[in-house]
């Protein structure tokens, strides 16, 4: 168990020096260094077959690692497999549900991430294999990105269950950034364009733009943006056809 401290304040160090228990491996950053930078220090310090995240604030259910190593040690084209998750704050759940075939996840991250990150576990040679690592420039979607570059070489699936529960709080990183939504769409163009250069599209602002009303949660309210809309994904069927 590699536990990263990433500069809390709140006591967990002192917590987690009184654990005397070998297998427990503290990594404790000088500063707050974010969120992709500690995720490729897990990269380059873990040791194991597979390696799993779990973000400090959220929860496993029992029965996830078994459920999801038994899948992997019996399905060896997969590099990765994530699971359903329950995202969850005071009394309102919700279940969110990805796709299992990868085809179909594959092709969902032309849009958005297919694949919650902290369900996801690895295969760990096949990321050292192709020397895969967290895009420290952005700070947020770098999960989108690190998935996306996985999909590039190797097979991913989601497992449909719910294995993971999601605390979605006020203060969560991930809520604060989409108070700030211009600053969100211009890290999502980053990884979209990279997603549509893999099909062979080099696309325009004003493509990226028309990508991003698809790709997120925004409601379409003028008839031209879904004009723009439909031909921008007749364009990348064509070429994905290509």
């Amino acid at each position: 168990l590699l536990i990263i401290n990433d500069g809390s304040t709140d006591g967990s160090l002192n917590i987690i020096k009184t654990y005397t228990d070998p297998r427990i491996r503290l990594i404790d950053n000088p500063t707050n260094c974010g969120i992709p930078y500690s995720r490729n220090i897990g990269l380059k310090e873990a040791k194991g077959e597979f390696l799993a995240w779990c973000d400090c604030d959220d929860i496993n259910l029992p029965s996830r690692f078994e459920t999801q190593v038994y899948f992997l040690k019996n399905n060896s084209r997969f590099g990765a497999c994530g699971t359903w998750v329950v995202h969850f704050r005071n009394r309102n759940v919700r279940v969110y549900k990805v796709y299992r075939k990868s085809e179909l996840v594959k092709a969902t991250l032309l849009f958005r991430s297919s694949m919650p990150n902290p369900t996801v576990m690895l295969r760990l040679s096949k990321v050292k294999q192709h020397n895969l690592m967290y895009n420290e420039a952005l700070p947020i979607a770098e999960d989108y990105d690190f998935v996306l570059s996985c999909s590039m070489h190797f097979e991913l699936t989601n497992i449909s269950k719910v294995l993971y529960k999601y605390r979605a709080s006020e203060t969560s990183i991930m809520k604060k950034f989409k108070d700030q939504e211009i600053e969100s769409d211009q890290i999502h163009k980053v990884v979209y364009t990279r997603a549509l250069k893999y099909i062979g599209i080099q696309p325009s602002e004003s493509d990226l733009n028309t990508h991003r009303i698809i790709g997120s949660e925004k409601v379409i309210d003028e008839f031209s943006d879904l004009e723009k809309c439909y031909d921008w994904l007749k364009k990348i069927k064509e070429q994905n056809s290509k």
